[in-house]
This record gives structure tokens, sequence and C-alpha cells, in this order.
């Protein structure tokens, strides 16, 4: 994995805010693509200054399953209850997101 694979755009450009600290800056959070321990990953960002992302609706966030690596793939995809994420470097890479409900219930995609 390569940074890029976790930060988008804002996270490596900034928004034209100024912030106190590096961490107010970042749009994404891990819960983001990896779920908790009672809920699946939402695929919206939800981080500190995931706010400046907002919709035309107003509703905070972006959602990470509509954004495209370079060669023209989706970044994200889920597959059932896996998540799969592309690379964005190199264009033959993917892998599963695992999910934090899955790590701490193995068979959380059972039930």
């Amino acid at each position: 994995m390569h940074c890029v694979d976790c930060h988008f755009i804002q996270d490596a450009h900034g928004n034209t805010k100024l912030y106190g600290e590096v961490r107010a800056a970042i749009e994404i959070q891990c819960v983001d693509c990896h779920g908790t321990p009672g809920q699946r990953a939402s695929l919206m960002t939800s981080g500190p200054a995931s706010d400046t992302s907002a919709d035309e609706s107003g509703k905070a966030g972006r959602d990470l399953s509509v954004l495209r690596t370079p060669f023209k793939d989706r970044r994200f995809e889920k597959r059932g209850e896996k998540i799969i994420q592309r690379s964005m470097v190199e264009s033959d890479l993917s892998w599963e997101i695992t999910q934090v409900a899955d790590t701490i219930n193995p068979r959380s995609q059972q039930l």
C-alpha cells in the first residue's frame, strides 16, 4: 500500500483552511473503511475535516464508493460483505479490506 491508497485529494493537498494541527486536517478515519466492532464500513469519510467535502445536500463526508483509480477502475468495490480496494499506483493490484467486526468475531460473515 501507498499513502495515496488511504489519503485522498483533501488529505494531500488541503482544503484552503488552516488547522491547528495536522490531524485536524484529515478527512478520513480508519473506521470509514474498516468499520467498528458493531458495524461494517460505511465508505463515507468521517474525519475531522470531512465536513469540507459535503455534497449538494449538505451531508458531510466523501462517498468513497464513487472514487476511481488513475486506471479508471473503482477504488472500492463491495462484494457481498467484503470490500475490495484497488491500488492507486499499480494497475493490477487489489486487496480485501479487513473489517473490525470480522477480526473480533471471525464468524460475523456467517451470521
